[in-house]
C-alpha cells in the first residue's frame, strides 16, 4: 500500500495516478469516496449529530490530523474535533490525502451509516415509481421548485429510504446491500415532482429538497473551507483522479450497456411483477445461486416465495442485486410467455424518470411484448447497431466468410466487401436486410442472439424472430394493430361469393347465409368503433385529460356512446331517439352519423359558449408569434379549420346516407333467414359495394381506428422535414415538420398512433393525432397521472407583499 504523502503543493491527475498505482488502494480509495458522496447528499434529519460510531471509523491522514487540530484550535470560530473529522472525510483530499486510506475501514464507515438510515437520522429520497409524485401533489397544490427544510421533511416521512447505487452496494428500505453488478446511482436532492399548470406542457419538472442547515458540519463548512485555501488556492485534481480510475466500470461510451435497467423497474413495472421477476431471478435464472447467495448475505433465505409480501421499494433493492444481464433475460423470458402481460401495441417507458439518460448516448429502457431494451435520446443508434451486427456475421478476414458475403450481396453494385454492405443497407429496409442476411443460416440466428441477448428457441415464426431483432437494435415500433383487417378479409371473401351466385344457375343460399352472418357481425363491429372514435375525438375534452389524445378503449367507447346518447334526446323535435349502449345494432349505427353530423354542425353556431377562458389556457400562449396553440375550445371539432368541419360533416351525413339507402340493416335481416330464390342477390351485392364505399371514405380521413408506425424522418438542405408513417397495408402518410403550432399535447410522432388527417387544426397544416391506450397492470399503475399543480407558489411578508419560497440547500 502506498503511503500517505506529505505535500502543499496542489498535484495534477497524472502525478496521482503515478503517486497511488496500487489497485487494492485504489480500490479501497473507491470504495470511500462513494461514501463520501452519499453522505454529502443525504438530508439530515431534525436534530441529527455526527455519531461516535462514523466518528471512530474515520482515521485521518497526518495532513488531515494537523488540520482538524488548526480549525479546532482557531481563536475566531473554532471546529469541534467531531465535526472537523467528519468534514476531513467529505473531502477526502485537498492538496494531499486528509483521510488514510489504510486505516479506514469502509465498512466500518458503511455500518455507521447503515445504523444511521435505518434510523431515519439521514435521509435519502426515493425517486422511483409515483410514491413522492403523489405525496407531493397531495402536500403542495401549487408549483414548487424548491421545498424548504420542514416541507422536505414532511415529504419524505414515511416513505422508503431511497435507492441508490455507488459500485457494489446500494441503499434502499433494508439499508446497505451489496450486489453483483457495480453501478453508479448516485443520490440526488433534485428530484422529478410536479407538472405545472400549462396544460401544453408534458414535462415533468424538478424540486430541489433541503437539509437541515443547522445540523452537524452545515453550519461549519465555510470556515473549513477558508481553512483549506490557507494551504493553497487549489487542490489537487482528485475528482479527475477518480474519474480515471472507475471510467472502465462506469462505461459511458458503451451503447450495449445495460445501467439504465433502474429506470425500468422502478417506474415501469407494479409490486406483482417485480415479485414475479425476482421469483424468478431466484428459481430459474442460471445466475440463481449467486443471487441466493448475495440473498442470504442479506438475511433473506429459503423459498422465493418469501419475498411476495415485500413492498415496491424493497423488491427493486432486491431485484437489483443481480447483474443486469441477468435481469434483462428474465424479464424477457416473463414476458414472452406472458407472465409478465405486455399489451402488442403498449411500450413501456420510464414516467417519473422520462428525462434520465445513462452514459453517452444517454441511454434509456423501452419495454414492450418483444422484450426490454436500450435506446438513445438523441442519436439514431439502429442503423449503426445494424451495420456491427452484419459485420459481426460476416467478418471478411477468411476468404470464407467473403465468398458467403459476397453471394448473400450477390446483385450489389460495389466493388469492395464494405462498399457493398453500406449500399445493400441503404437500399433495403432493416427488414429486409435482417431477413437476408441474418435468417441466411442457424450460425447466423444463435449469433445474432448472442448479440443482442435473444433466446432463440422462443420463436415460431421468422417474422416473430426478425421484429425481436429490428426491436433490439432500436428500431421504431412496429404496429401490428388494424382493427378492420378482419373486416376486410371478410368483406372480400363475401363479394366474390355473392359475385358467383349472382351469375349461378344455382346459389349456394346455406354458404352465403354462414358468411353473412359472420360478415355483418364484423360490420357492426366497424361501424360501432369508429363511430365511438369519432365522437369521443372531436367531442371529447381532451386538455384537461391526464393522458391527452390518448384512447382508452373501454372508458372512452362507453362515455362517447353515453355522450351521442344524450345529443340524440336533445335533437328529438326533428328526428328519431337514437340510443346507444354497450351493444348496438346496425340501425342505431347508421343512424347515429348523421346524428353526430348535425351536433357538430349545431357547435359552430354556438362557438363562443365552448372557448375556453383564458384562466384555463396555458401560460405563454399569446407570448409568441411564431407558434400558436390551437386548442382554445373545450371540444377540438371547433379548433379545425372551417373546410376540415365542413368536409367532417359532409363525410358523415354522407356515410349515413349511403348506408341507410343500400338498406344494410334489411339486407343484414333477410340473410338471417332460409330463401330458396336467388332475388336478394343484387341488393346484397349493392350493399356490399355502399359498405366498401363508406368504409374506405373512412379510412381515407383517418376517422377509423388504423394504427400508423413512424417509418423515417427526412431533412432538406433548408431544414424542412417530413415524418413518415406507415399503416400495416402499406399506405403512407406524410407530416411536415417544423410545425408552427404548438403541439405539445399530442403524441411524438416518432410513436405508433391514429391520424386523423380530416382533422386539420387552424393555422396549419396539421392534423390531429392520438395514440391508444391499452389496459395492462401498467396503465393500471400510472391511472390518473400526471397531477398539475397551481401556479405560483407564494408565502405573504408581514407588509403583504407576495414573495417566492425557498431556500439554498447546503450539502453535508
Amino acid at each position: 500500500m502506498p503511503a500517505s504523502r506529505d505535500h502543499e503543493q496542489p498535484l495534477a491527475k497524472a502525478e496521482l495516478l503515478s503517486a497511488y498505482p496500487d489497485p487494492e488502494w485504489r480500490s479501497r480509495y473507491l470504495e470511500l469516496s462513494d461514501l463520501r458522496d452519499l453522505l454529502r447528499a443525504c438530508i439530515l434529519s431534525p436534530g441529527y449529530t455526527i455519531s461516535d460510531a462514523l466518528n471512530s471509523a474515520i482515521h485521518l491522514s497526518d495532513s488531515g490530523s494537523r488540520l482538524r487540530t488548526q480549525v479546532a484550535t482557531r481563536k475566531t470560530g473554532p471546529i469541534p474535533a467531531k465535526e472537523a473529522t467528519v468534514l476531513c472525510f467529505l473531502r477526502l483530499g485537498y492538496t494531499d490525502l486528509l483521510v488514510d486510506i489504510e486505516k479506514t475501514n469502509p465498512d466500518q464507515v458503511r455500518s455507521s451509516i447503515n445504523d444511521q438510515l435505518l434510523a431515519r437520522k439521514i435521509l435519502l429520497p426515493h425517486t422511483y415509481g409515483r410514491l413522492l409524485y403523489d405525496k407531493g401533489a397531495d402536500l403542495f397544490p401549487y408549483e414548487t421548485p424548491r421545498l424548504t427544510f420542514d416541507e422536505t421533511i414532511q415529504l419524505l416521512t414515511d416513505t422508503p429510504i431511497g435507492f441508490t447505487q455507488l459500485g457494489y452496494w446500494t441503499t434502499g428500505p433494508m439499508g446497505f446491500l451489496k450486489s453483483l453488478e457495480q453501478r453508479w446511482i448516485p443520490p440526488r436532492r433534485r428530484v422529478p415532482f410536479y407538472h405545472c399548470s400549462n396544460l401544453g406542457c408534458s414535462i415533468i419538472h424538478y424540486a430541489e429538497l433541503s437539509t437541515n442547515h443547522g445540523a452537524a458540519v452545515n453550519p461549519y463548512t465555510d470556515q473549513f473551507d477558508r481553512s483549506l485555501r490557507t494551504i493553497s488556492e487549489q487542490s489537487s485534481e482528485w475528482a479527475q483522479f477518480e474519474a480515471e480510475i472507475v471510467k472502465g466500470a462506469k462505461r459511458p461510451y458503451d451503447d450495449r450497456s445495460q445501467l439504465a435497467t433502474h429506470w425500468l423497474l422502478g417506474d415501469c413495472l407494479s409490486s406483482e411483477e417485480l415479485a414475479l421477476l425476482l421469483r424468478h431471478l431466484m428459481d430459474e435464472d442460471h445466475e440463481k445461486a449467486d443471487l441466493r447467495q448475495v440473498l442470504a448475505n442479506a438475511g433473506i433465505h429459503g423459498a422465493s416465495s418469501a419475498v411476495l409480501d415485500r413492498s415496491q421499494a424493497e423488491l427493486m433493492q432486491l431485484t437489483l442485486l443481480a447483474r443486469d444481464e441477468a435481469i434483462v433475460r428474465s424479464l424477457d423470458k416473463l414476458v414472452g410467455r406472458q407472465v409478465v402481460s405486455v399489451p402488442g401495441e403498449e411500450i413501456r417507458r420510464p414516467i417519473i424518470n422520462a428525462g434520465a439518460g445513462s452514459g453517452h448516448y444517454g441511454l434509456r429502457p423501452e419495454l414492450s411484448a418483444d422484450g426490454v431494451r436500450f435506446v438513445a435520446r438523441f442519436e439514431d443508434l439502429a442503423p449503426l447497431r445494424l451495420k456491427r451486427l452484419v459485420r459481426r456475421l460476416y467478418p471478411t478476414r477468411e476468404s470464407g466468410d467473403i465468398i458467403e458475403f459476397d453471394w448473400q450481396l450477390r446483385g450489389t453494385d460495389a466493388i469492395t466487401a464494405e462498399g457493398k454492405l453500406e449500399q445493400f443497407i441503404r437500399s433495403n429496409t432493416p427488414e429486409q436486410v435482417v431477413k437476408r442476411l441474418v435468417l441466411a443460416s442457424k450460425a447466423n440466428v444463435i449469433t445474432t442472439g448472442v448479440e443482442l441477448a435473444i433466446d432463440t428457441d422462443d420463436y415460431d415464426t421468422d417474422d416473430a424472430f426478425v421484429r425481436r431483432v429490428l426491436w433490439k437494435l432500436g428500431y421504431p415500433a412496429q404496429s401490428s394493430e388494424d382493427f378492420n383487417q378482419r373486416f376486410w378479409r371478410l368483406h372480400d371473401e363475401m363479394s366474390r361469393l355473392s359475385q358467383t351466385a349472382g351469375v349461378s344457375a344455382v346459389v349456394d343460399e346455406s354458404a352465403v347465409r354462414s358468411l353473412a352472418s359472420n360478415y355483418f357481425v364484423e360490420l357492426e363491429g366497424v361501424l360501432d368503433d369508429s363511430l365511438a372514435f369519432i365522437t369521443w375525438l372531436l367531442l371529447m375534452e381532451h386538455m384537461s385529460d391526464t393522458e391527452p389524445f390518448t384512447y382508452h378503449i373501454e372508458r372512452d367507447r362507453l362515455e362517447a356512446f353515453r355522450l351521442l346518447s344524450q345529443i340524440s334526446l336533445s335533437h328529438t323535435s326533428t328526428q328519431e331517439v337514437i340510443t346507444f349502449s354497450e351493444q348496438n345494432q346496425l340501425h342505431p349505427l347508421c343512424r347515429g352519423f348523421a346524428v353526430l353530423a348535425d351536433h357538430l354542425k349545431s357547435l359552430v353556431a354556438e362557438e363562443r359558449s365552448h372557448r375556453r377562458p383564458e384562466s384555463e389556457l396555458p401560460v405563454g400562449v399569446h407570448g409568441s408569434d411564431l407558434k400558436t396553440y390551437p386548442f382554445f375550445h373545450y371540444e377540438v371539432y371547433l379548433d379545425l379549420t372551417k373546410d376540415a368541419q365542413t368536409a367532417i360533416v359532409d363525410l358523415l351525413h354522407e356515410v349515413s346516407r349511403r348506408l341507410l339507402s343500400a338498406d344494410v340493416p334489411h339486407i343484414r335481416n333477410s340473410w338471417q333467414h332460409y330463401r330458396r330464390s336467388t332475388v336478394a342477390i343484387e341488393p346484397l351485392i349493392s350493399c356490399l359495394q355502399s359498405v366498401a364505399s363508406v368504409i374506405s371514405s373512412l379510412e381515407g380521413a383517418g376517422l377509423c381506428r388504423i394504427m400508423y408506425s413512424h417509418t423515417g424522418l427526412s431533412f432538406d438542405a433548408w431544414g424542412r422535414g417530413f415524418f413518415r408513417f406507415q399503416d400495416r397495408r402499406g399506405r403512407e402518410i406524410s407530416l411536415a415538420t417544423p410545425s408552427t403550432l404548438d403541439l405539445g399535447a399530442l403524441p411524438s410522432p416518432t410513436m405508433p398512433q391514429y391520424l386523423a388527417t380530416i382533422a386539420l387544426l387552424s393555422g396549419s397544416g396539421d392534423f390531429v393525432r392520438c395514440k391508444r391506450e391499452e389496459p395492462s397492470e401498467f396503465s393500471r399503475v400510472w391511472s390518473g397521472y400526471p397531477t398539475r399543480r397551481h401556479e405560483g407558489k407564494t408565502k405573504e411578508t408581514g407588509e403583504g407583499e407576495q414573495l417566492p419560497e425557498g431556500d439554498v440547500d447546503v450539502e453535508i
